[in-house]
């Protein structure tokens, strides 16, 4: 629970709280575990509906993405799709739907370019992990950059990379 406080508006408390059901295949998912009393209150406490809200908020993402992924990719086969992430966190629900829709999009020849941005630089490397935790490396061209919301102009070299997607879960 130690680790939701601190970072209680970060990308380390949705990490913990994302995967906290699947905490057996994520070692740095551990909150108290290994004493029963600190099991059981973590266990108490991330079944809250707070907790709940965001990890349906994380299936909703991820199955809204996963939509728009299918679309484009029926829409503009062999094409390349370019997604921009602000305050993109460790950009799990949009991950989980690439790996999700990979089959898929490659079948219709899409590739992906996806940008992230973010101000710290934690999340951003916490992406790069994440998205060689879901295959994505060898498919996704993927770049990250540690700057502000306001720098999205910079990122997208000033009209010149257009997105298709702009996700921005993280600014709410």
């Amino acid at each position: 629970l130690r680790a939701i406080r601190v970072s209680a508006a970060g990308y380390k408390a949705l990490h913990h709280i994302y995967n906290w059901r699947e905490r057996a295949s994520w070692p740095d998912v551990n909150l108290d575990a290994g004493r029963w009393f600190g099991e059981k209150l973590a266990d108490w406490w991330i079944h809250m509906n707070n907790a709940q809200a965001v990890r349906n908020r994380r299936v909703l993402v991820r199955e809204l993405l996963g939509e728009k992924f299918r679309l484009f990719a029926d829409l503009y086969p062999n094409q390349t799709l370019q997604i921009l992430s602000i305050a993109c966190g460790s950009a799990q629900p949009l991950q989980e739907a690439l790996a999700k829709e990979k089959a898929y999009l490659q079948k219709c020849g899409v590739k992906v370019e996806l940008r992230l941005l973010d101000k710290d630089k934690a999340p951003l490397e916490h992406c790069k992990l994440m998205a060689e935790r879901f295959g994505l490396n060898s498919w996704v061209q993927m770049q990250t950059f540690q700057c502000s919301y306001r720098d999205a102009g910079n990122v997208c070299d000033y009209g010149n990379w257009r997105p298709w997607l702009i996700e921005m879960i993280g600014l709410m």
